[in-house]
């Protein structure tokens, strides 16, 4: 491989993969069937919205965060098979979640602090999405 094509592979290797691109972990020169893998890399983009409610805030996200046209609605202390929903109401100090497509309202408790809630949010979203 000349220089020229083997700079060329180093950038492209650089490059964040699109959802979906084939590559070989091994030999990313040398494409085969068996050494190939799915990557897919999922990432949300966030928005933190307050509102009138000084109890509650709305996360937005530029990707649907809840499949289907029904709503969610999960209270601290349940369960929820849906893995955002369940990692933000198992923060301390969150009261419940509500979520429907690209937006996910959570409330706090009275005495609970914005403070300490909002970067746990937001390490919520990352485990969950990327």
């Amino acid at each position: 491989m000349d220089e020229t094509a083997l700079r060329r592979l180093k950038s492209d290797l650089a490059k964040p993969l699109a959802a979906g691109v084939w590559y070989n972990e091994a030999n990313p020169c040398r494409l085969t069937w068996k050494s190939m893998k799915e990557v897919r890399i999922i990432a949300v983009q966030i928005h933190i919205q307050h509102t009138p409610n000084p109890n509650a805030v709305r996360v937005g996200a530029d990707a649907v965060l809840f499949e289907g046209p029904k709503s969610t609605s999960v209270k601290a202390g349940e369960s929820s098979d849906h893995p955002l929903a369940a990692a933000l109401v198992a923060i301390d100090g969150v009261d419940n979640i509500f979520g429907m497509r690209d937006f996910v309202t959570v409330s706090k408790l009275p005495d609970a602090d914005w403070d300490s809630i909002l970067p746990q949010v937001e390490e919520a979203f990352r485990q969950v999405y990327e």
